[in-house]
């Protein structure tokens, strides 16, 4: 169980606990009412005051605290806690055939002294009232008595910002309220989802132009070190395999020495070449309008290889 759930319920225990055994002490004090035991009953609703929250139980154990006062002749005790039970509960009334007629007179009494009416509407209807913690129910409200004096109420419409008014109930007569609550806002257009800008055709073209010129300036750039280092290697290795001195032998090694390494640097070129053709033929056919345009529009490259060296083949719409 979360930490929280836990608290709540340690919190929320003892409160249970004492409604509990507040109750079975108020059936304990009516029993003994009922037999007439004025002072146990007393004695016994006493303790149940103590244990019992405020609201609807602690209002019933003064009612009947107020009861045992009058049978024993404690008109002005049984009076304050009448007077107390309607605070805690306006809602409260006696029956005629359930109570004696000197408490049924009396109770009524202190409820015309203490208790007034509040008759509640709103447009639109439907909404909610609240007292402090408590839901006095939806609109409309009719006559739901309420304890005199000055109450903040809070009426919420669905969609409307919570709306705070305040009444004052007098004894014994009704207040009537209408409140106007205000329209809820439409809810505002779902906004369009936003569009991603597609690249210029013409900055895609010239890059694609530019990565494919750099392709072909490093095939002749390969096909030229390639040449002079193929062509240049063999004289080399022929003079070095006929040189008779020291000296002729050293410059012919570091000769083709040198034309290896225009050979490897070739190489390496050619891949350059490979990827940079490869890329911009992929930007120039991927650019908008490629394929309305169709095959004509695309470039085509074409390297032939032959003993008198490499040659290119450049065809499409450049």
């Amino acid at each position: 169980m979360r930490l929280w759930a836990v608290v709540v319920l340690a919190l929320a225990a003892p409160s249970t606990v004492h409604a509990g055994e507040a109750e079975v002490l108020l059936r304990k004090g009516i029993a003994q009412y009922a037999q007439a035991n004025f002072k146990r009953s007393t004695k016994l609703l006493k303790r149940a005051l103590e244990l019992a929250p405020r609201g609807e139980l602690g209002a019933r154990v003064l009612l009947y605290l107020g009861c045992n006062q009058v049978d024993r002749g404690k008109a002005e005790d049984a009076r304050r806690s009448f007077g107390l039970a309607l605070a805690q509960h306006p809602s409260l009334t006696v029956a005629d055939g359930d109570f004696k007629p000197p408490i049924v007179t009396l109770f009524r009494q202190v409820a015309a002294a203490t208790v007034g009416y509040l008759t509640l509407t709103s447009t639109p209807a439907g909404a909610v009232v609240r007292l402090g913690d408590r839901e006095l129910g939806r609109t409309p409200l009719v006559r739901v008595p309420l304890g005199a004096g000055e109450h903040r109420l809070e009426v919420v419409g669905q969609g409307a910002a919570p709306l705070i008014r305040r009444a004052t109930i007098t004894p014994g007569k009704e207040l009537r309220v209408n409140v106007k609550l205000a329209r809820p806002k439409p809810a505002p257009p779902p906004r369009p989802a936003p569009v991603k800008p597609r690249p210029r055709r013409g900055l895609r073209t010239a890059a694609g132009y530019t990565v494919l010129g750099t392709g072909l300036a490093a095939v002749a750039t390969m096909a030229v070190l390639y040449g002079v280092g193929v062509t240049g290697g063999d004289e080399a290795h022929e003079a070095y395999m006929t040189s008779t001195t020291e000296a002729e032998f050293a410059q012919h090694r570091g000769d083709v020495q040198d034309a290896r390494r225009l050979v490897v640097t070739a190489h390496v070129l050619a891949g350059v070449a490979a990827v940079g053709l490869g890329l911009g033929v992929y930007l120039l056919s991927t650019r908008r309008g490629a394929r309305r345009e169709g095959a004509a529009a695309l470039p085509r490259v074409g390297v032939a290889l032959s003993g008198h060296g490499v040659g290119l083949r450049l065809g499409g719409q450049f």
